[in-house]
């Protein structure tokens, strides 16, 4: 009887949030939030770091979507945004330099980067398998965070989840995200999903998504947009950031098979060539369809600037899908008051999803159109490479999300940091400020892709672009305010300025990396982000080890 009563106000107490919906624990050692590339390097550090540790430890792993990775994979970016030094192998760490080596040179022939590749193979032969291996990887597909809890200390102690499963003869991926992203926040069951609330319970948390879920949910100091008048200001214009795209692949197929592809829409600015080909006698649908190829049927006998029935290249190009006519989230403000109350929904404006939605189909006619006619009748819309039956990515490639206002001690990474200064160099080369808690590496030039002027306009401050190899320092990874929460990726404590520096594959993975390793060492160690700054060594020690490698210093 006595057991009976005790499972009964059990039941009632796990309910009685989500009205008959029971809640499901997971008691975890760290909890990954994820959804970027940074988190599922993060999932990946982690795992095999407790493993080498000899610790007993859970390390659970969300992501929204059933393809982890973030623009590597759902988002459908399957070319490495690599700087000029960091393509260097030895400038990255060890699972990252794996995972390139699993590409075998450049399976597009792209000329954009070094590697460029099908996203749904990378999944399936890499990413998928590499998760699984690890039997201390709890992994959760398809789940989005809506409500995070605090004690006194500030410290996360749990974050609610949604887990979504479709229903029977439901294919989620033929309905495009701006009309079920809103869903899969809901915890009741609807029309498309059957839903799961899971509560993870954990001394340590990471933020790896790509909208800031756990930045908004927990309440806590947040950054959106770009911060004006100056970098320094506390002040943003939070509707003011990054143009987004949804990227898609086209193939050029010898019997093209009969599609309806969506008309789209042309709104904002004419569709057009972002500069005219820079290579003599390529015209520019060749170079713009070579840009970013990520699959040629024999790669032996592939040229870089030819075209070949086989074909298979990703779209995202600024002039054709880039969406500028409007801010993917909504202001900061109405985010804030979603999360009071309880309407978390991913902060998302979903008319302005849409708009780029429908830019991408309107971009895929107009670019069919430019072609001369002997490849008119083979364009055709993949659908295989993207994983939907739309033909676009799962998700949006989001150049920028919400990031933390400050790590501890107030610290902030900006701009200053990357820039070149003459008196910054190493080995005779200019680098960025190194940090005496230095954690990462990066490099890429400051890459902001604006707004329309009709929408905003960033500050002239954000109009230097020139950027050197640079340092992540950890304090860039925690926050002021939550002792036990490590921020990576797009989400660190760092200004718009600085994150348009930071957001590319590389820099986002090897943050992600030192995100992992931190977090294993805080539970191991029982620490807070604070008390593991005050003993950084540990931190870098950890990280130079063989099983992860990773750089904090460059070679050149």
């Amino acid at each position: 009887m006595l057991l009976a009563l005790l499972f009964l106000s059990l039941f009632l107490s796990l309910s009685s949030a989500y009205g008959d919906t029971t809640i499901q624990e997971e008691y975890c050692d760290v909890v990954i939030i994820g959804g970027s590339t940074a988190s599922l390097a993060a999932a990946l550090t982690a795992a095999q770091v407790a493993k080498d540790t000899q610790k007993d430890l859970k390390i659970c792993f969300t992501d929204p979507t059933d393809w982890p990775g973030g623009q590597m994979t759902a988002s459908g970016v399957s070319a490495i945004d690599f700087g000029r030094y960091n393509s260097k192998p030895e400038n990255n760490p060890l699972n990252f330099r794996i995972l390139l080596a699993h590409m075998h040179g450049n399976p597009g022939k792209c000329w954009v980067s070094v590697k460029c590749y099908e996203p749904n193979w990378l999944v399936s032969t890499w990413v998928m398998p590499h998760l699984e291996q690890h039997k201390n990887l709890n992994l959760f597909l398809k789940t989005v965070a809506i409500k995070a809890k605090r004690d006194q200390n500030g410290k996360i102690t749990s974050i609610t989840a949604v887990q979504r499963t479709p229903k029977e003869g439901v294919k989620e991926w033929d309905h495009l995200l701006s009309s079920t992203v809103g869903d899969w926040y809901n915890p009741d069951d609807s029309a498309l999903f059957t839903k799961k609330v899971i509560e993870f319970k954990a001394p340590v948390f990471i933020e790896g998504t790509e909208f800031g879920d756990v930045l908004l949910t927990s309440q806590i100091g947040v950054r959106q947009g770009v911060e004006t008048p100056f970098e320094n200001s506390t002040t943003f214009d939070s509707t003011c950031g990054q143009a987004c795209t949804v990227p898609y692949y086209i193939s050029l197929d010898k019997y093209p098979p009969k599609q309806h592809v969506p008309p789209g829409s042309g709104v904002g600015a004419p569709f057009h060539w972002q500069h005219p080909s820079t290579v003599p006698g390529v015209p520019e649908y060749v170079y713009y369809y070579t840009y970013r190829r990520s699959h040629v049927p024999d790669y032996r006998d592939a040229h870089t600037y030819t075209l070949a029935l086989g074909d298979i290249a990703q779209m995202n190009w600024g002039g054709g899908n880039d969406f500028d006519q409007g801010y993917l989230f909504e202001s900061l403000e109405d985010a804030k008051r979603d999360v009071k109350e309880g309407k978390w929904t991913g902060g998302l404006n979903r008319v302005e999803m849409s708009g780029a939605e429908q830019r991408a189909y309107g971009s895929y006619h107009w670019y069919k159109a430019q072609t001369p006619s002997n490849w008119t009748n083979h364009v055709a819309l993949n659908y295989t490479l993207p994983g939907t039956g739309t033909g676009l990515s799962k998700m949006p490639y989001l150049r920028g999300t919400r990031r933390g206002l400050y790590g501890v001690n107030n610290f902030v990474l900006t701009y200053d940091a990357f820039k070149p200064v003459h008196s910054r160099t190493y080995k005779g080369i200019h680098v960025g400020e190194h940090f005496h808690d230095t954690v990462a590496l990066g490099d890429y030039n400051d890459d902001i892709h604006r707004l329309n002027a009709s929408v905003c306009t960033t500050p002239k401050y954000t109009y230097q672009h020139k950027t050197t190899p640079y340092y992540i320092p950890f304090r860039a990874l925690t926050h002021s305010e939550v002792p036990n929460l490590l921020l990576i990726g797009k989400t660190m404590s760092q200004t718009f300025h600085a994150n348009a520096a930071t957001r590319l594959h590389p820099s986002e993975w090897s943050s992600g990396v030192a995100g992992g390793v931190a977090a294993v060492l805080m539970r191991v160690h029982n620490l807070t982000t604070l008390e593991l700054y005050n003993n950084i060594t540990m931190l870098q020690q950890r990280l130079k080890m063989p099983d992860v490698q990773q750089p904090l210093q460059w070679t050149w």
